[in-house]
């Protein structure tokens, strides 16, 4: 572990480990992918643990019992859906949400058993989810519209009182979430920074063989392994001040362009490499 941080620290500040690493010295060491992986993951999992108990589950509750009226009640049965209220009945987008969000859309949920099912219901209702008796028609972020049969659905009854009790209920059991999170995400940050990385290393070692410089894919690869640290560095800030990341695509041209200003780019003129002639 100890090693693992000395790369770490090696990776963002010493130019030369880079070249040395070009000229073929160094071993390439994938679990320092692990490793990346584990803390990016780790970090990810502690910021949803905090927001889960601090803003999911309080804000979850406070929306129910302010948002949904005592007295409503939507059952499901035998494959039929029935609301006790007035209809159509609107639940509205809540007020201060993004316009991205919430695109042309003026209510969340409509409900009207009595309507008939058209897809284009969720733009005549301005609604991302329109339900009658016997379909709900749903619309996607990218405005495509699926309708599901009432009848595919379990028979329930939603109210506050049921959903307050199924938030008690689960509660306890949240802190499952975030370990299965950091599982799931472990794996994943692994895959994909692996296959960035390897891809990375395939453009890095196009650019030496245009450059007509002797070196191997492998240490091409290792390269931009190490290179990857500035973009992990990034990712980490982007996850504690909830700022959006900035992709796949980002992250590869940004760690071949970082691997090749620290190779091409000289700290000092007196500084020669031999780099290992691939034709011997």
């Amino acid at each position: 572990m100890k090693n693992f941080f000395t790369d770490i620290k090696r990776s963002l500040s010493d130019w030369q480990w880079y070249k040395e690493i070009a000229a073929g010295q160094h071993k390439q060491k994938v679990t320092y992918i692990l490793g990346l992986s584990l803390i990016i993951s780790l970090v990810f999992s502690i910021a949803f643990t905090v927001s889960l108990y601090t803003y999911i589950i309080p804000e979850s509750r406070n929306f129910i019992n302010n948002e949904l009226p005592a007295d409503l009640i939507i059952t499901i049965k035998s494959g039929e859906l029935s609301i006790n209220q007035p209809t159509p009945y609107r639940f509205q987008i809540p007020a201060g949400t993004e316009k991205e969000q919430a695109k042309d859309k003026v209510n969340f949920i409509v409900i009207d058993p009595s309507a008939e099912a058209l897809l284009d219901a969720t733009n005549k209702y301005e609604t991302f989810v329109f339900a009658t008796k016997d379909t709900v028609i749903m619309e996607n972020k990218l405005g495509e519209t699926r309708a599901y049969p009432v009848k595919d659905f379990p028979d329930s009854v939603v109210s506050r009182e049921s959903i307050n009790h199924f938030i008690d209920s689960v509660s306890p059991y949240a802190w499952i979430v975030p370990i299965l999170t950091f599982i799931f995400l472990t794996i994943f940050n692994f895959i994909g920074i692996l296959i960035s990385v390897l891809i990375s290393g395939f453009l890095l070692w196009i650019v030496f063989k245009i450059s007509s410089r002797k070196v191997r894919f492998a240490d091409a690869f290792a390269l931009c392994m190490y290179a990857y640290t500035f973009i992990f560095i990034f990712k980490i800030i982007l996850v504690i001040f909830r700022f959006r990341d900035f992709g796949v695509f980002s992250s590869i041209f940004l760690t071949v362009l970082i691997a090749t200003l620290i190779i091409f780019i000289p700290r000092s003129h007196h500084i020669e490499i031999s780099y290992h002639d691939q034709t011997k």
